[in-house]
């Protein structure tokens, strides 16, 4: 039974109070349009190389950028005090990759500048 029909205030959802937003000039201004495939890979891996209790990781490199109005973070406290306010913070990313914890290499690097650099 959904909390509206059993005459309940509705539950609020999960506090967001963190994003990490990479700000993207208008797409008709892109030199290189992004490939729609650009985050695929399929490696092949060895099963001593695979614990998948160890699970994965995302690596994102780069850097702090600026969002409109020239600053980098951003904070708002929408609905009052009692609320952890909600930060949004601008980065610029050069590179992402992702990484079996299980090995000492990750299953794929991608560059952000280029359309499709796959590694």
């Amino acid at each position: 039974m959904s909390p509206l029909a059993s005459g309940t205030e509705p539950v609020s959802p999960i506090e967001q109070t963190l994003a990490i937003a990479e700000m993207k000039p208008d797409l008709a201004l892109n030199k290189k349009p992004r490939s729609s495939r650009t985050f695929d890979t399929v490696k092949r891996v060895r099963p001593d190389d695979l614990d998948l209790s160890k699970g994965f990781r995302i690596r994102l490199t780069g850097r702090i950028a600026e969002l409109p109005g020239g600053q980098s973070i951003r904070c708002a406290q929408p609905v009052g005090t009692m609320r952890r306010p909600a930060c949004i913070v601008a980065v610029s990313f050069e590179e992402m990759a992702l990484e079996n914890m299980s090995a000492a290499r990750p299953l794929a690097t991608w560059s952000m500048s280029a359309p499709s650099d796959i590694n």
